[in-house]
């Protein structure tokens, strides 16, 4: 299988779900993880020392509850 092949499909693929779906985020990976604290971390990071993502879910959020 082409992998490099497959993830050029899958980008041209998402790219117009990407802009209609566009998130108020800094880029970041597509692992997040809501904390309880409200804060929103890139769960691939150690959760004792995350990457914040964004303090405020509802600012990047329109469907979040305030």
């Amino acid at each position: 299988m082409d992998f490099d092949a497959a993830e050029r499909e899958r980008k041209e693929r998402d790219a117009p779900l990407q802009q209609q779906f566009k998130l108020g985020l800094p880029p970041s990976q597509g692992n997040l993880y809501l904390m309880p604290s409200g804060k929103l971390v890139n769960a691939e990071d150690a959760l004792y020392n995350p990457t914040v993502v964004t303090e405020n879910p509802s600012e990047a959020f329109d469907d979040y509850p305030d």
